[in-house]
This record gives structure tokens, sequence and C-alpha cells, in this order.
């Protein structure tokens, strides 16, 4: 970051839980067995984050200059999915959705679709 720029006021929550969870993982490495140790590190992971829920608009930035942030570029995979998506910019509302269509292309990619639809009333 650049000099005179304020960290996000999730930075220094997201080192915390990095420290936090790593030091989990060799609880769990070293001492498995150890119930109250790892109850206790899940505490105080659960301590930061409620605190993160509670910082105030005031701390949270209306702007961040992410310019000084470094980009991942996509891979070539990500790169020829976006390139061969046919990707929907509007619709109106009361269109009609090309459901199967959909569906198709999703188990194309891999994906396992489960649709749940709560009962309607009886007229």
């Amino acid at each position: 970051m650049s000099k005179g720029s304020k960290l996000h006021p999730l930075e220094s929550v997201l080192k915390e839980l990095d420290y936090l969870i790593k030091s989990l993982e060799m609880e769990i490495d070293v001492a498995p067995t150890d119930r109250k140790a790892h109850q206790d590190l899940l505490r105080r992971i659960n301590q930061v984050s409620a605190a993160a829920l509670q910082i105030p608009d005031e701390d949270w930035f209306r702007t961040v200059n992410f310019t000084d942030r470094k980009t991942q570029e996509p891979t070539k995979e990500e790169l020829e999915f976006l390139e061969s998506t046919e990707w929907i910019a509007e619709g109106e509302i009361g269109e009609e959705i090309d459901v199967e269509a959909m569906n198709k292309r999703l188990k194309e990619r891999g994906y396992e679709i489960q649709l749940s639809f709560p009962e309607t009333p009886k007229d």
C-alpha cells in the first residue's frame, strides 16, 4: 500500500484469523485428542470473527484504493470458459428462462443439479 493510505478494516482481522487457523492446524497435528485446546482456538476464532462484524461504519472506507494490489491473471481454462459462454447481460421481469438449456450447460460442466420447491397452496 502507498504511504498515507489506510488499511482496510479487515486486514488485521485476516492476519489474526490466519494466525489462529495455523495454530489450530498445528494443535491438531501435535495433539489430535486435546479437545480443550481445539475448543479454545475455535472460541478465539469465533471472537475475532464476531468482533469483525462490529466494525463501525465510519471505519469501513467508502472507497478503497485497490490499484496497489496485484491481480491474478486468469488461467487458460478460465479464459476459454469466459469466451465460450453466452452471458445474459440483461433481462425483463416476466421473461421466460430456458431452464432445460441452463441445466444442460451446468451438467456439461460437471455440476449436480438438485431443485426443491415448496408445496404450493391449493386454491
